[in-house]
């Protein structure tokens, strides 16, 4: 009872504490101003404003154009005072590294002969040397290094988003109220989210669910190839996004579809949405085979499994029992024993019932915030009462209850974006015709609540929100992203700047797993300007040098004096190196082309 009462607590604190973070209480202000002068939203040249875009909806194309455009111009016109993005998470290098080694032609790299000193969290370093995660992401940013900057992928993701949500929405929304839904879309996602401030992803997800949903929501009236086509393309790319999120979003899709088909007896409507969408799912799963196999030997063992193999995480799922491990390096090792704590934490009832109530904080900041929220609950009586809103909504509520059981950070659940969207911009027009007295109120918070998101898009892209009220640790669902990477990408500047090559020794000091990692490397390590590595003590670090002996040596210890650059000496590395033997997790595997004869 005691436990319930303090989980009860605590859930409280943590929604409370919701409200400061991402600039909300500006929000909030704004909101409280526009309820003390609804009378302003009610002025007649509101009508006249409203009738342009009104027009300008029915040229879909043309909208769905901008949509497109629309985010990216935003972000690069805001370059001076937000930078590109530098990663600083490991799921950030380990997606960065899909796109490098897809660069090069590659699935995979070889394993390297020091594979050991280059171990880290979310790849894997022997059998061979990749990432542990599905390769969407990483080929959108592979086109974005082709251009010049994996970041240039993110940036055309997100109008991609933006567009398939618009497309989406005409699908079920009278044009005014689609057009509406792809100017939230920009506003709230496609603009200044982290989604497209970080290399973590979110918007190919987003992108793929929009897809997969506006094209449900077309078949339902006509059945057509391009339509097929459209959902097959869109799950896919959840497949290589997030598959297991991908598939519980698109269950609710499959089963109405399959209850559409049998009820309707439309079989050669079905053929003609089959046949195509089968054959992209055909290709689709062929080639994520072939990916899988390059890594893992095995078209049917993903990359993922590997790395739970060789070390025991990442405990995603409550259910699932991985034996504890010990590690080479001691930050893995604090990595393991967080992950431990998730698992626990998720693992019994009270605690997984806190821990559940505490996702869902991250989940609203980032989806809906103070504004949005209010047309979608003042409406909620009327959700399930809507039809065609019952797939959406079920969609939606599969990806919540997933959401409650995984780590549910906001690009984990990316495909609920679009039912998200929906349930928002229906309960803007609900707001609307709420009754003759109401309709009048209700007329004029759609549009407050419309013009406090347009406000807080320049706020949140020229007001830096992580130094108030909470730190970073809490920021990087906000506008921004973190600026907890500087550290590293400064570093990287200085090494630039000093001429050859360069191998650099990496101590850390830390008592608890902190999100940063710093032992991360190109897709072709010996080519790399700088190579990064664990220090390991002066007798393994010796081997390091002698096989780099053409470059300069330094050490940077990043959590005691991270900015001190210096050059390497054995006086300064690791005092206490423990026996291999103590600290190996698994056995260094052979490599696939071995294991397969």
């Amino acid at each position: 009872m005691e436990f319930a009462i303090a989980s009860l607590v605590i859930s409280v604190l943590f929604a409370l504490l919701s409200l400061l973070l991402d600039l909300n209480y500006v929000e909030i202000g704004l909101l409280l101003l526009c309820a003390l002068g609804l009378r302003f939203f009610r002025r007649s040249w509101f009508d006249r404003v409203e009738r342009a875009p009104a027009r300008l909806a029915n040229r879909r194309a043309v909208c769905i154009a901008l949509a497109f455009f629309a985010p990216i111009l935003f972000r690069v016109a805001v370059l001076p005072w937000a930078p590109v993005p530098v990663p600083w998470v490991p799921d950030e290098f380990s997606h960065l590294l899909i796109a490098d080694t897809l660069t090069h032609g590659r699935l995979a790299n070889p394993m390297h002969p020091l594979w050991m000193h280059f171990e880290s969290i979310h790849i894997v370093t022997a059998p061979v040397y990749a990432s542990i995660y599905f390769p969407g992401l990483g080929i959108v940013m592979a086109l974005g290094q082709i251009l010049g900057n994996p970041w240039i992928g993110i940036l055309l993701s997100s109008g991609a988003m933006c567009a398939a949500l618009l497309w989406m929405a005409y699908g079920i929304l009278p044009p005014r109220w689609a057009l509406l839904a792809g100017v939230l879309a920009v506003l709230r996602w496609g603009a200044l989210s982290y989604w497209v401030n970080s290399y973590w992803g979110g918007t190919v997800t987003a992108a793929a669910g929009a897809l997969v949903l506006g094209a449900y929501l077309r078949i339902r009236r006509r059945s057509s190839i391009p339509l097929g086509l459209a959902l097959g393309f869109g799950v896919v790319w959840l497949l290589y996004t997030r598959p297991l999120e991908g598939a519980v979003f698109a269950m609710p899709i499959a089963a109405a579809l399959a209850w559409h088909y049998f009820r309707t007896r439309a079989w050669l409507g079905l053929l003609r949405v089959a046949i195509p969408a089968a054959l992209v799912l055909a290709l689709g799963f062929a080639g994520l085979g072939i990916y899988c196999r390059a890594i893992t030997g095995n078209p049917l063992v993903m990359p993922y499994r590997l790395n739970q193999a060789l070390y025991s995480w990442p405990l995603t799922l409550p259910w699932e029992k991985l034996p504890p491990a010990v590690y080479r390096h001691a930050n893995m090792q604090l990595y393991y024993e967080w992950e431990r704590c998730v698992q626990f934490r998720k693992t019994w009832p009270l605690p997984a019932l806190q821990f559940s109530s505490l996702n869902f904080g991250p989940i609203w900041r980032f989806f809906l915030g103070p504004a949005l929220s209010i047309p979608l609950f003042v409406s909620w009586r009327r959700w399930w009462r809507d039809r065609r809103l019952r797939v959406p909504l079920a969609c939606l509520a599969a990806s919540l209850v997933l959401g409650a059981v995984i780590v549910a950070s906001p690009h984990y659940i990316a495909a609920a974006a679009a039912p998200f969207l929906l349930l928002i911009v229906q309960g803007i027009r609900y707001l609307r015709i709420e009754g003759r007295r109401a309709s009048l109120r209700g007329l004029a918070w759609s549009r407050a609540v419309v013009a406090v998101c347009l406000v807080m898009l320049p706020v949140r892209a020229f007001v830096d929100s992580s130094r108030f009220p909470a730190g970073p640790s809490f920021h990087f669902f906000s506008a921004l992203g973190s600026s907890e990477g500087a550290m590293r990408a400064d570093m990287v500047r200085r090494l630039h700047d000093i001429p050859g090559r360069h191998v650099v020794f990496v101590q850390y000091h830390r008592q608890a797993y902190n999100t940063t990692e710093w032992i991360y490397n190109e897709a072709d390590i010996d080519r790399a300007r700088i190579v990064w590595v664990h220090d390991m003590g002066p007798t393994l670090n010796e081997e390091v040098l002698r096989y780099y002996s053409d470059r300069k040596a330094w050490l940077v210890n990043v959590d005691d004096a991270p900015y001190d650059l210096l050059p390497y000496a054995p006086s300064l590395a690791r005092l206490v190196s423990l026996p291999l033997d103590n600290q190996v997790c698994a056995t260094p595997p052979v490599a696939p082309s071995k294991r397969r004869r």
